[in-house]
């Protein structure tokens, strides 16, 4: 197969239909070398560790500008190379298993794991510890850096290589904010970009996974994988009379979040961007234009 072509999820179902064609980094002449013995390809590598380096990377489907964006890197992500073509690398996000391709640019040096990470939907960074001074960055929830330590001054931290940014919108790694509903809710009216994990455009998926991870909870990136691996269900019909604060409500292809009894927050193709909406409202909507229901709500407390 030459680089780029699409049908590599349907190779990697023939090869084994017990693998995520979306987290198998294999193509017929080139994979992973933890794949020995599950998949048939022309070439086994180990690859090579990089690290995202712009604010995000779009993990594209295919080589190309135009392909679909499958998911995005954030700054600071590992991301294992197993091939770098044409100004494109081919391989895996270590964050959440993602396979595709991202463009070199954005790709660095491995380095050191970082320290903290960004904790508000969009930080800047600093030419200087003053506000005055010209931001040559922004970083969104979730970005991963490295704080020098005993670099803070003026209610600002040094990250390493990059200038400096306020205190008060990093924490250090592992101090989980396990209130997840405050943590979703920080994207309010952000726009929807199917794929996206920033602030400036994310999915319902994504919305879920940013908040999650935030709390300290492993998340996986798309609904039907996180339909199977959060919390439990709350029936054996789903009900939405029995939702509360908190629960997860999945529907095929779309989730949202219970803010109480009623309201869902979630990120939507209808208004284009996260809104809140009565839960009832949305469940009927969805199953009067596309016919489908709920599968299920997953309570994680």
């Amino acid at each position: 197969m030459s680089i780029g072509e699409p049908d590599r999820d349907d190779w990697v179902r023939g090869q084994n239909p017990d693998l995520d064609p979306r987290l198998t980094a294999a193509r017929p002449d080139i994979a992973w070398s933890g794949l020995k013995g599950k998949i048939d390809t022309s070439k086994f590598v180990a690859g090579k560790i990089r690290t995202i380096s712009t604010p995000y990377a779009n993990l594209k489907k295919t080589p190309r500008n135009t392909a679909p964006l499958l998911t995005q890197g954030l700054f600071g992500e590992k991301f294992r190379t197993l091939e770098e073509h044409g100004g494109w690398a081919f391989g895996q996000l270590l964050e959440d298993g993602y396979v595709g391709y991202i463009k070199l640019e954005a790709l660095g040096a491995h380095i050191p794991d970082p320290s903290h990470l960004v904790t508000v939907p969009l930080t800047h960074i600093y030419a200087r510890p003053d506000l005055k001074t010209p931001d040559p960055l922004a970083l969104p929830f979730g970005a991963k850096i490295t704080i020098r330590e005993g670099g803070s001054k003026a209610g600002f931290a040094e990250a390493q290589g990059l200038g400096w940014v306020c205190l008060r919108h990093i924490a250090r790694l592992g101090a989980y904010d396990k209130n997840y509903i405050k943590t979703a809710s920080r994207f309010l009216h952000v726009p929807y970009v199917w794929g996206g994990k920033t602030a400036l455009g994310l999915d319902c998926s994504s919305l879920i996974q940013l908040a999650m991870i935030h709390a300290g909870i492993p998340c996986p990136r798309d609904t039907d994988q996180q339909v199977r691996s959060l919390g439990h269900s709350i029936s054996n019909k789903p009900d939405l009379a029995l939702c509360k604060k908190g629960d997860l409500v999945f529907f095929k292809g779309h989730a949202g979040l219970m803010l109480d009894g009623t309201h869902l927050l979630h990120a939507n193709a209808t208004h284009m961007r996260v809104t809140i909406d009565d839960a009832r409202a949305v469940a009927d909507r969805l199953e009067k234009e596309f016919g489908d229901q709920i599968l299920d709500i997953r309570r994680l407390l």
